[in-house]
């Protein structure tokens, strides 16, 4: 940038004083512009909008949440009205299947036909009945996936039945199976509560419902005993355990729902039809044998239906218990949501007001605002441009922590590699030009330099003289791959020499190269003057390897030279006249590289050397 026609000069040293300097006060107050003062308003009157932004979005929330409580109360409810067909459609095939039974156990009674045929009527009326078919998953038995599937399976086992081509303990697995399928969808109902109440209440539901269904496998086998006259081993096995399960099920729902204690007290406790079940029971636990008694068995599946008539009232007595306590839920739920909505049509008013207020007060407020100086500008200007600069001197993430005033310790690098390389008679070449022919020759030279190693994972460093510094692992390690990238880019260094046009020279440039890998230490050193440098043996060696080089070759260690081995890429050759100076080492000179990634090819070179 110039300035009353002189340019301005910069130095390191400016750098750090750009870095560390503030942004000075304006010396006068003026007026501003309207379009400033106008965008200092909605800056604040934006401070603002986000705080009510902020109350809109809380109670937009809490809206969402009370809409969202309302609608699972209602979809509770609905869930409860389809539990309710699903447990009567379990009661209708625990009827079927106890009729079954009784018709099997007695040989096909007439009279047994007939209620058979009854029951088989109410089953289909409660399936047709059912609003909504229960989700199942893809690999549930087919009977299951739909209603028409289910009454297509049923119609197909009162075929069979009839034609006494099945089993009583067939017969029995059938209509189980059946209504271990309903109740377990009764059962979701269950997870929908989303309050101990409502769990508990759902709970006992399911457990009367269950329990019901245990009762009519008890009343089934209980009919059978009568039928038959007894009961073989596996059937008395089943009646026990269906008779235990039931009153499982039943103590259970009523610990969940005290209030069924009252209804099974005032139905069911101390009255004939108690004394008539349990004399009943007690025969067939018993399990003595004796004359078939369809009559009797009649009577044993009547006494046991009634019994289960009250497992009815007391189910339809907790579902409307389920019903009012969703009811409640979603009524309270609808009153959220109302007050939510009333809530937010405050806040929003009161938004308007507050931002008409903060409007006036920023207009009023900003009359009287200074406008920014331009030193603020200049400033900024600055430090890109010394930021960039610091980019230039040292590796990128160097410099970005330079510049965001963190700590650049020294680092020790277990290995990377490091290559010199200078002109071959650079004093001899320097002698014979001028000052602004040998600066133009090297910023012609280091520019081509440079675009190469733009092209691989490497830093330069700071060498002296004419000598050109590289090295590649560090500031960042890059694992095995940087005797890999400085052997490539020694490689590009010789083919950029060999068609760069030196202009002011009549021979070609040559190059001294010398690779060395090993460990050094790196940092930043000088305050004044800081310089990104490195340190150790391995520094020493590659530039040894440097000077002890020949005109347009590359010197390696023994060390490169196993590491670029590893490759399988590159070919060297082992040097057999290798100088005193490197105390008895064995070097390689590197050749080429058998299967380069490289794609500058010299034609681009040639390009960037001529700057075009």
């Amino acid at each position: 940038m110039e300035e009353n026609g002189k340019k301005k000069v910069w130095s390191t040293s400016r750098v750090q004083d750009v870095f560390n300097s503030k942004i000075k006060e304006p010396s006068e107050v003026d007026a501003i512009s309207k379009k400033s003062k106008s965008l200092k308003i909605l800056r604040i009157l934006g401070l603002v909008g986000v705080l009510i932004l902020g109350m809109v979005i809380q109670n937009s929330i809490y809206l969402q949440e009370a809409q969202t409580e309302k609608a699972v109360g209602e979809k509770i409810s609905d869930e409860i009205a389809l539990s309710t067909q699903k447990g009567l459609i379990a009661v209708k095939v625990a009827a079927e299947r106890g009729t079954t039974a009784l018709y099997l156990s007695s040989g096909g009674d007439p009279t047994v036909y007939d209620r058979l045929i009854k029951m088989y009527e109410e089953t289909d009326n409660a399936l047709n009945a059912l609003k909504k078919w229960p989700k199942v998953s893809r690999d549930s038995p087919s009977q299951f996936h739909s209603r028409e599937n289910l009454q297509s399976y049923i119609r197909d086992n009162r075929k069979v039945l009839l034609a006494n081509q099945t089993t009583f303990g067939q017969q029995i697995e059938f209509y189980t199976n059946i209504n271990v399928f309903f109740l377990s969808h009764v059962g979701d109902l269950v997870s929908e509560g989303d309050s101990t109440r409502l769990w508990t209440t759902g709970v006992a539901y399911h457990m009367m419902l269950t329990c019901k269904d245990y009762i009519g496998l008890e009343r089934a086998v209980g009919s059978v005993y009568y039928a038959k006259g007894g009961l073989s081993s596996e059937d008395e096995k089943r009646y026990h355990e269906a008779r235990f399960r039931g009153q499982s099920y039943l103590d259970a729902a009523q610990w969940y729902s005290p209030q069924t204690v009252a209804i099974f007290d005032r139905d069911f406790q101390n009255t004939t039809l108690q004394n008539n079940i349990m004399r009943m029971r007690e025969v067939i636990l018993k399990n003595k044998k004796m004359a078939p008694a369809i009559e009797e068995g009649l009577k044993w599946f009547d006494n046991m239906t009634t019994y289960i008539s009250i497992f009815h009232t007391v189910e339809k007595h907790i579902a409307e218990k389920i019903i009012q306590i969703s009811d409640d839920q979603v009524q309270k739920s609808s009153t959220e949501v109302t007050v939510d909505i009333v809530v937010l049509v405050l806040v929003l008013v009161a938004s308007l007001l507050i931002t008409s207020g903060i409007y006036r007060m920023a207009n009023d407020t900003q009359s009287f605002a200074s406008r920014l100086n331009e030193q603020t500008e200049e400033l900024h200007e600055e430090r890109q441009r010394a930021e960039q600069l610091l980019c230039q001197i040292f590796p990128k993430s160097i410099a970005q922590d330079m510049t965001k005033n963190k700590a650049v310790p020294p680092k020790h690098f277990d290995m990377v590699t490091i290559m010199f390389s200078d002109i071959v008679g650079f004093a001899r070449v320097s002698a014979s030009l001028s000052s602004n022919q040998l600066i133009d020759l090297l910023n012609r030279l280091y520019h081509t330099f440079d675009s190469v190693i733009d092209q691989y994972d490497a830093t330069k460093l700071d060498g002296a003289g004419g000598a050109y510094e590289v090295v590649s692992g560090l500031p960042k390690a890059n694992d095995d791959q940087h005797a890999g990238e400085i052997a490539s880019l020694a490689l590009d260094f010789l083919s950029a020499a060999e068609v760069f046009d030196p202009v002011h020279v009549s021979c070609k440039i040559k190059l001294l190269i010398g690779i060395n890998t090993g460990p050094c230490v790196a940092g930043v050193v000088g305050y004044k003057r800081p310089r990104y440098q490195v340190f150790g043996d391995t520094v020493t060696t590659a530039q040894s390897l440097e000077t002890t080089s020949e005109g347009n070759k590359i010197q390696i260690s023994s060390a490169t030279n196993d590491e670029l081995m590893l490759t399988g890429l590159y070919k060297t050759v082992p040097r057999t006249d290798t100088p005193k100076s490197m105390k008895g080492s064995k070097t390689f000179w590197l050749l080429s590289k058998t299967s380069s990634r490289m794609v500058t090819s010299h034609s681009s070179f040639a390009v960037s050397v001529n700057g075009k």
